[in-house]
């Protein structure tokens, strides 16, 4: 291996350990997830968040969708091994196949960059549906999209929108679905 390829392992697996550092003190951080009693987790790939979300509000329903098997089939055997009971789906984010007002919390992290604008409005405008009244809306992304996310949020229907730095290059939003 080269010198140069060995600092770039290095760097991604840093990035990575940076990563799930900034998983955990976002799932730490007063985020309206206390009296929850079913959270979705929007795009959850392998299952970090809502491993992490369990382990810290055990008594919370989680479900989580992803388009993807092969990460659906991970977070599956992650959380089994973890002996934590959670509720994995492969499904649309567009498409969500679960009744309205289903959900008290609604957590997205670093999904929505993977969307059209289109695809961001429809996939916000599901999480606003399945939402129920009153509930909240929580989405960790990165700088790169900070810039009409809130506007996003808000055409979906949510109101009182806060954005908060989450580390170097992340930001919190947060909303509330109106009443």
């Amino acid at each position: 291996m080269t010198a140069e390829k060995s600092a770039e392992k290095r760097d991604f697996r840093a990035e990575r350990i940076k990563y799930r550092r900034d998983i955990r003190d976002f799932v730490r951080a007063d985020l309206g997830f206390l009296g929850t009693q079913k959270l979705f987790d929007a795009g959850c790939g392998t299952g970090l968040v809502s491993r992490e979300i369990k382990k810290r509000y055990g008594g919370v329903k989680v479900v989580g969708l992803d388009c993807s098997r092969k990460d659906i089939g991970e977070a599956k055997r992650k959380a089994r091994r973890a002996r934590l009971a959670i509720s994995y789906h492969v499904g649309d984010l567009q498409r969500i196949p679960f009744k309205d007002g289903t959900f008290d919390v609604v957590v997205g992290t670093i999904v929505l960059h993977h969307l059209s604008p289109e695809g961001k409005a429809k996939a916000l405008g599901e999480f606003h549906r399945i939402m129920r009244e009153g509930g909240n809306l929580v989405i960790l992304e990165g700088r790169s999209l900070s810039r009409g996310l809130a506007k996003l949020i808000s055409d979906a229907g949510f109101s009182r929108i806060s954005k908060n730095p989450a580390g170097e290059i992340r930001f919190v939003y947060s909303a509330v679905k109106k009443g």
